[in-house]
Parts: C-alpha cells; sequence; structure tokens
C-alpha cells in the first residue's frame, strides 16, 4: 500500500476512500461542492445518508445493519444513531446537522446533547457534524471530555481535487490517522498503534 511521505504516515487507500465519499455524493442531481453553494442545503437527512452512513461504512467498515442503533430518545435528547462495539455497548454517538448549521447550532448541540450522550449512553467517542465539519469529542476521563479533532471536509475535499493527495500536509495526515483510529477494526487499539 502507498504511504504519504511526509512525518505522519496515512495509508493513500484510507484518503482514497475517504475522499470518495464526496466524489459519490449526489442529491437532486448535485455533488458535493455545489449541493453545499445551493439553497435546498438545510437537510440534515442529506447529511446523515450521503455523507455519515458511507463514511462509517464505506470508509471506516461498520455494519449498518449490525453496528448502528437508530435514534434513540434519552433524557438529553434524541440521539441520532449511535454504533456498537464488538460487546453491544454504545461505542460512538452520531448527531447530523444540516449542512449550513452555523457555529452557535454547533455550540449549542454540544451543550445540550453531545455531552449528555458521553454520560448518558456511555460512549468513548461522540461525532457532531454537518457534512463539512466533522467534530470528534473522547472521553479522556470518567468525567472529562474533549475535542479529540475536527476535519473541514470540504477544504480536504478542494484540496483533493486541486492536486491529490499530494496537497495535504502533515496537519491533514495528522487528522486523518485520527479519523483511522475510529475504524471499527481500531476500536481497542490506542493512536499510537495504528
Amino acid at each position: 500500500m502507498a504511504k504519504i511521505e511526509l512525518k505522519t504516515k496515512v495509508d493513500a487507500d484510507f484518503i482514497k476512500e475517504m475522499i470518495s465519499v464526496f466524489e459519490k455524493f449526489e442529491h437532486q442531481g448535485k455533488k458535493y461542492l455545489p449541493y453545499l453553494n445551493t439553497e435546498q442545503k438545510g437537510d440534515e437527512a442529506v447529511v446523515y445518508e450521503k455523507i455519515i452512513i458511507p463514511l462509517f461504512t464505506d470508509v471506516l467498515n461498520y455494519d449498518k445493519h449490525k453496528d448502528f442503533y437508530p435514534q434513540t430518545t434519552l433524557s438529553t435528547g434524541k440521539v441520532d444513531n449511535w454504533i456498537r462495539n464488538r460487546e453491544g455497548s454504545p461505542l460512538i454517538a452520531l448527531e447530523a446537522l444540516r449542512s449550513n448549521a452555523s457555529q452557535a447550532e454547533f455550540i449549542e448541540h454540544r451543550q445540550r446533547l453531545l455531552f449528555g450522550y458521553f454520560d448518558e449512553l456511555g460512549v468513548k467517542y461522540a461525532v457532531l457534524t454537518n457534512g463539512v465539519v466533522f467534530e470528534v469529542w473522547n472521553r479522556i476521563a470518567e468525567k472529562s471530555k474533549g475535542l479529540f479533532f475536527t476535519i473541514d471536509f470540504r477544504e480536504i475535499y478542494i484540496k483533493f481535487i486541486g492536486k491529490g493527495i499530494k496537497a495535504f500536509v502533515d496537519e491533514d495526515c495528522r487528522k486523518f490517522s485520527n479519523l483511522m483510529t475510529l475504524k471499527k477494526k481500531n476500536q481497542y487499539l490506542e493512536l499510537e498503534h495504528i
């Protein structure tokens, strides 16, 4: 497998799989970038079905029928979906926002919903995304949560369109490495072992 020759080594195939989610994106005849620039872009279901599901099934290798649990009502709100680990326990909470969600909406969802999922579901990770910004939060300690990483998918995709894999700098590759920790086969490994 080809590796990117940067300080942070990342499998080029993993990056191509991730990019393919955005290359395959199509909604009402619009591809990913044109869709983000339309007035019709405020649909959470599109973000969920066209970005979250393919990212977690095709790239991170979770089974949509075995690993995903549908929307669940908790005291803190309704979690869009959650993914279970091999033992069947909650591992990742997934929360989709509309693609034109504001920064204020991200903050509100973090405070009102996302952080409650850690406590109520006992997940290790919580993902909040509008299909552009992809925030991954993790449980650092028993009661502590922290931002693990953020990826701007629009920025990554534009870089890739312009120069291919060579466009990515070390910081991008660190984010890809962090994303790889969410792969189903890596869920019990620490980042340095991937």
